[in-house]
């Protein structure tokens, strides 16, 4: 379960960005490159809190585990409302001030458009805890432009201030960035297979979707434990960090053939996603502990 603490949203959730924040840039007493980074993994934390209501929601409408995603829905909500707040007016607890930068900002207002239609129905089936099958098509549509608009705030964020001018091997921030994408990904999939039992008659290119994004998450895994220099991510630096990605490597080898009817453009049966929807919970809050490991770059082996 995701916590709404700002300290969560800085410690927990914002690795996702690829970056961390707080231990070698307090060190280094750099605090406005700290600030930019957090402001950077809010962002991305965005990304992912995009996909984890969209699946919750869908969920629900489906009748499956409702009183769980229904929390999920709840917590991701507010937690995402309290961070674009952050984002664009600052937030002392997390040490970053008020956006000023107009082309951040422009991405910012970019995102206001799909995020107010996606709000209205994520506040709509909060308060009446229902939601039909036009709304969910409509959430993840949004959901899916607020994604894509906070990864390029992210990057405007980075550019802007020079994140990437750090003295962080670029593979070791690769390696990261492909470390938190994997918390989006685990959302992303579920819901996706969700999506598939709306109708009776799935189409083949959406369970070409719900696969490709099983398949991505699955290659980035074995590249985080074994490395993958063509793309530039390196193998897990500490025994720690292996360990961690290994544990999530076998929880994944039990979820992983629950998305198979996807295959065939078919939808997993209730069943099927229930138990995929209770099993990626605890892969995910291992996943979150790897990334973590990761957050004090200086400590790494060689960096």
């Amino acid at each position: 379960m995701i916590r709404t603490s700002a300290r969560s949203v800085c410690l927990v959730l914002c690795v996702s960005a690829g970056f961390a924040a707080p231990a070698w840039a307090e060190t280094r007493n750099e605090t406005t490159i700290q600030a930019a980074i957090t402001k950077a993994s809010l962002a991305n934390q965005q990304r992912m809190l995009s996909q984890r209501m969209s699946k919750a929601a869908c969920m629900i409408g489906r009748q499956i585990e409702g009183p769980s995603h229904y929390d999920q829905l709840l917590m991701s909500h507010r937690q995402y409302t309290a961070s674009d707040e952050g984002l664009r007016y600052g937030d002392e607890r997390l040490g970053i001030g008020k956006e000023t930068e107009r082309s951040v900002l422009n991405v910012f207002e970019k995102s206001d458009s799909p995020w107010k239609r996606f709000d209205y129905h994520a506040k709509t089936l909060i308060s009446t805890k229902k939601i039909d099958p036009v709304a969910l098509q409509s959430m993840n549509t949004d959901g899916l432009e607020v994604m894509d608009l906070m990864d390029s705030a992210n990057k405007q964020i980075s550019r802007v201030y020079g994140i990437s001018k750090l003295d962080i091997p670029l593979a070791l921030t690769i390696t990261v960035g492909v470390a938190g994408r994997q918390l989006m990904l685990s959302q992303k999939m579920v819901k996706e297979a969700c999506m598939l039992g709306l109708h009776n008659d799935p189409q083949p290119d959406e369970g070409a979707l719900v696969m490709k994004t099983v398949e991505l998450f699955d290659r980035s895994l074995d590249a985080l434990i074994d490395g993958f220099p063509d793309a530039g991510v390196v193998q897990a630096p500490t025994s720690v960090i292996e360990s961690k990605l290994r544990n999530v490597r076998h929880m994944w080898e039990e979820i992983r053939p629950l998305f198979a009817p996807s295959a065939q453009g078919e939808a997993p049966d209730r069943a099927a996603m229930a138990r995929i929807a209770r099993l990626s919970e605890p892969m995910m809050q291992t996943m979150t502990e790897a990334a973590i490991l990761y957050n004090d770059i200086r400590s790494l082996p060689g960096y």
